[in-house]
């Protein structure tokens, strides 16, 4: 829960702290959602005053105008957790600044990158979006999932707590860091009541969101620590880095399966296609699926295999399709962006969901 502090003047955080007033921590980045730039960070009034409660506040963000610009070199020790370079930014790409509160609109999750944050190697999302005001609206951006927010409903209100900024990390990195994600809603859990959490409690809807999770994810939601941070018998929280296995019951018949464990999961392949980027370093494909399960698909992952004429593998990539929740015949959309290759002659897609393969039927002949 502890995140890095960055040093910034008094004039700074008296400027932005009203922003976060007006965000939405339940928010998760989405196609065609208007949405609005805002990076939370914790913010201290003053370096000398180590008593004071550091705020929630919302910061401008540096946004690049190609997807090439974020180059994954995937470095990083394990062993002592050194920050070694995980991306770089090409100086050739234009890159602009945009202030805390400027209008977008959510065109698509385009890839991940390797970042470290919250003190471990990270898939982090990035995101096309479109400006929407001032003199770059209709400019074509690329920026990290966790710097776009939703303008709060009146009754959600007051301003951010670290709880709030945990929460949001964990919806829009849930998709591609499961493991993560559930460790963060469980320790938005452990931490509500302990008095030395600042700044300040949990919202009620953060923490009920945060036990829905956990308990879909079939983990018991742990209980809040006790005055000074300790709760007997808790010493460790355990939650494990894959989806847990169906539990077996204790006396009695075994549980009947789940109605959508019971038959095979089917999508229909409406449309895919592919093309290069503009600068021919990678190419984009296109899906679109309808869900003809009959019964709702949760995280459909697709993974795209890059082959030569030989049907040898050149290259994988995977992403999931949005929306995150498919209803039965609904339609899904999902971009994968991979690095071209002189040897990839076609690609062929694979789909699953929780583990489970989804077959599909393929409709774009």
């Amino acid at each position: 829960m502890t995140r890095a502090l960055l040093g910034c003047t008094i004039v700074l955080t008296l400027a932005l702290t009203a922003h976060a007033q007006n965000f939405d921590p339940l928010y998760k980045p989405k196609p065609g959602d208007e949405a609005v730039i805002g990076r939370p960070i914790l913010l201290y009034s003053h370096p000398e005053m180590k008593m004071s409660a550091p705020r929630v506040v919302f910061i401008y963000d540096n946004v690049i105008a190609s997807p090439d610009a974020f180059v994954d070199l995937g470095k990083f020790s394990a062993s002592n957790m050194e920050e070694s370079q995980t991306y770089i930014l090409s100086p050739q790409r234009r890159a602009y600044h945009l202030r805390a509160g400027t209008k977008v609109k959510v065109i698509a999750k385009t890839k991940t990158m390797h970042a470290i944050s919250h003190a471990e190697l990270l898939h982090i999302p990035i995101y096309e979006v479109e400006i929407t005001e001032d003199s770059l609206a209709g400019t074509h951006v690329y920026l990290i999932g966790s710097s776009l927010q939703m303008k709060a409903a009146l009754q959600i209100g007051g301003a951010w707590t670290s709880s709030d900024v945990s929460m949001h990390d964990a919806l829009v990195m849930e998709d591609d860091n499961p493991a993560f994600a559930l460790r963060e809603y469980a320790n938005i859990l452990v931490t509500d009541q302990n008095v030395f959490s600042l700044p300040g409690r949990a919202r009620p809807s953060v923490i009920a969101l945060a036990r829905e999770k956990l308990t879909a994810a079939g983990i018991t939601p742990p209980e809040p620590l006790m005055q000074g941070g300790i709760k007997p018998g808790l010493h460790t929280m355990d939650v494990p880095e894959e989806e847990p296995a169906p539990v077996a019951p204790r006396f009695g018949k075994p549980l009947a399966a789940p109605k959508e464990e019971s038959k095979a999961l089917t999508v229909d392949l409406l449309d895919t296609s592919w093309e290069h980027s503009s600068s021919g370093s990678y190419i984009y494909i296109y899906v679109k699926v309808r869900n003809t399960s009959g019964t709702t698909l949760n995280r459909l992952k697709v993974t795209a295999s890059l082959e030569q004429q030989d049907n040898s593998i050149v290259s994988t990539e995977y992403t999931y399709l949005e929306p995150t929740v498919i209803e039965p015949s609904g339609v899904a959309l999902a971009k994968l962006m991979v690095r071209a290759n002189s040897l990839i002659h076609h690609y062929n897609l694979t789909f699953e969901t929780k583990g489970r393969e989804v077959k599909f039927n393929n409709r774009t002949r």
